[in-house]
């Protein structure tokens, strides 16, 4: 009998429900609404105007559903106790919250702990609060961005965001850095070199900044900076603290002679030893478009950079032929003055393979003695594809393709039907590894020399 009862309480529930929602009389009647909301906060939507302001009603909607609070009259609105139910219950209510209860602390606070979207919807003067910030950063250190200027230069907010999340420092002020507190939480430095992987073209200026007034460096190559697309107003203060050599100083030195900087032009180019033919490269555009503070400073350069050239090569050949890893390091940097240097190429052939990927559009790319030598010292990397699909054309000889077979069975695969199908090339591959036979076609793996290739 009472589960007849209770299903017949759900029935009639369900029945009024329906009827409040056109029913004007229903709409005006306290304590059926009063009744009803218990159950169904949603209702709130169709009650009268009156019942709305109701702050009983209100109240007891709110607490199921804050995002009712959106119907509500101003004086519900503004009313700060039951506004704080409405937040509690959904934080992003606050952005219809007006009067008073938009002012509300302790309303803000709570919106703070929730974290979110919410507290873009705060109001204005809360974004300069140091105070509800520090709550809203203890909940997602990420919140500090939603903050004033002054608030992501703070100390103690920038403090309690990095105990959270050292990533955060994308985030802060400039002037956040002048603590040392905030920046040594902010960064790790091993030797006098920031750690790998922390620094992004998203780091506030002022982050590179203090690294130099610590007389710090960084690596380029071991971060997650792009020279070309960082903001320009960091490009200098990055490639002060910069040690190493940078990469792509045509496109760099193009960007700077754009922008007429004279004080980066000469940092690039003297720090990290421009070629005299990328200078030459820019000069055109920097006359025609009246570059006037960087031009006369290009032309210096080169002037001084052409006189130096033979020691420079000097130097190059002296280290390729002791095998120095460096002066390999400073003729890609600068392979296109020697690309059709035959002396250079050749010595850096027999120490380091790769160059004939940079070398594609010269002539010695066809010199039969640089690709056979450059096919001997390659490195394989597993993480690089194979050797030969590096180039459009094929510049080896049957004789290459042997080598570069039997040093990664990568190459075999990459290769056209036709050599493939040859059984010397195929046994040359097998012979590369263990379980390399395995991956060879059927036909294949029955040549007697491919199956006594096996290992």
């Amino acid at each position: 009998m009472n589960n007849e009862n209770k299903e017949m309480s759900v029935r009639l529930l369900n029945a009024l429900s329906e009827d409040y929602k056109t029913n004007a009389e229903l709409q005006n009647d306290r304590e059926l609404t009063l009744k009803l909301v218990l159950r169904r906060p949603e209702l709130y939507e169709y009650a009268s105007d009156k019942l709305k302001a109701d702050e009983e009603i209100a109240e007891t909607c709110f607490k199921g559903d804050g995002r009712l609070i959106r119907f509500a009259p101003e004086s519900i609105r503004s009313n700060p106790k039951i506004a704080l139910v409405a937040a509690t219950d959904y934080p992003l209510c606050i952005s219809f919250l007006t009067g008073e209860a938009a002012e509300s602390r302790e309303i803000a606070e709570l919106v703070a702990k929730n974290g979110g979207s919410a507290i873009e919807a705060l109001p204005e003067k809360f974004f300069s609060d140091k105070e509800i910030a520090k709550i809203a950063v203890t909940k997602n250190a990420k919140n500090v961005r939603f903050f004033s200027e002054n608030v992501r230069a703070d100390e103690e907010v920038c403090l309690a965001a990095l105990a959270q999340d050292r990533t955060v420092c994308a985030y802060f002020a400039d002037d956040a850095f002048k603590s040392d507190k905030v920046f040594e939480r902010s960064v790790r430095a091993d030797r006098g070199v920031i750690g790998a992987n922390t620094l992004s073209n998203d780091m506030p200026l002022g982050l590179f900044e203090k690294i130099a007034e610590k007389n710090l460096t960084i690596r380029l190559g071991s971060q997650k900076i792009d020279l070309l697309t960082i903001d320009y107003d960091k490009l200098y203060a990055v490639l002060s603290v910069c040690e190493g050599n940078v990469i792509r100083k045509k496109e760099l030195l193009a960007r700077v002679v754009e922008k007429d900087d004279r004080k980066c032009a000469e940092l690039l180019c003297e720090k990290f030893s421009v070629p005299p033919q990328t200078i030459k490269d820019a000069l055109p555009y920097a006359v025609q478009h009246r570059k006037m503070r960087v031009l006369p400073y290009l032309m210096s350069y080169m002037h001084s950079k052409n006189v130096g050239e033979r020691e420079e090569r000097e130097k190059i050949v002296r280290g390729l032929k002791r095998n120095s890893p460096k002066a390999v390091q400073t003729l890609f940097d600068n392979i296109s003055e020697y690309k059709t240097d035959r002396e250079v190429i050749l010595l850096c052939a027999k120490v380091n393979g790769a160059v004939l990927k940079l070398i594609e559009d010269s002539p010695l790319f066809n010199d039969s003695e640089i690709v056979s030598e450059c096919v001997k010292s390659y490195v394989v990397k597993n993480a690089d594809k194979p050797f030969v699909l590096w180039f459009k054309t094929m510049p080896f000889s049957y004789d290459d393709l042997k080598v570069l077979c039997r040093k990664d069975h990568r190459n075999y695969f990459a290769l056209d039907e036709k050599y493939r199908k040859d059984s010397v090339l195929c046994a040359e591959a097998v012979r590369s590894g263990i379980g390399v036979y395995d991956m060879m076609a059927e036909d294949m793996k029955q040549i007697p020399i491919v199956k006594e290739a096996k290992r």
